[in-house]
């Protein structure tokens, strides 16, 4: 990702330069079925910051380097299941080494961390 362009109210644009790094990625995941109805699930994810210092911003801190993952399913019956899970992503930091503010993110320090759930109720027809 390159440059994100945002479409701000009355038609001015406002250019978000990103110049994100090509990387590699690792993920894995594991489920394990307990029983006809109750599936457990595990994961992990790791790939490096991919914005360059000198351009990383608190408006958009995609440096997170590493997820973990849990959740579990169950299935009432062959049509109907509810889903939770859980992802974590622990505080990482950075620190700015562009051009000093306020035109550019010289200095600043930039941590970032993440916990999302969410529970989903599936009927298959």
């Amino acid at each position: 990702m390159n440059t994100v362009t945002i479409h701000m109210p009355g038609g001015g644009l406002a250019p978000f330069q990103q110049d994100w790094d090509n990387q590699t990625v690792l993920a894995l995941g594991l489920a394990y079925k307990f029983s006809d109805a109750f599936t457990g699930r595990v994961g992990y994810n790791h790939g490096k910051n991919p914005i360059p210092d000198a351009l990383v911003s608190y408006l958009w801190p995609a440096i997170v380097e590493d997820h973990y993952t849990a959740g579990f399913g169950y299935a009432f019956d062959r049509q109907s299941q509810i889903n939770f899970s859980l992802s974590y992503a622990p505080e990482v930091s950075v620190t700015g080494a562009g051009p000093l503010p306020p035109f550019g993110n010289g200095g600043m320090s930039i941590e970032h961390n993440q916990l999302n759930w969410q529970v989903t109720y599936s009927y298959l027809f």
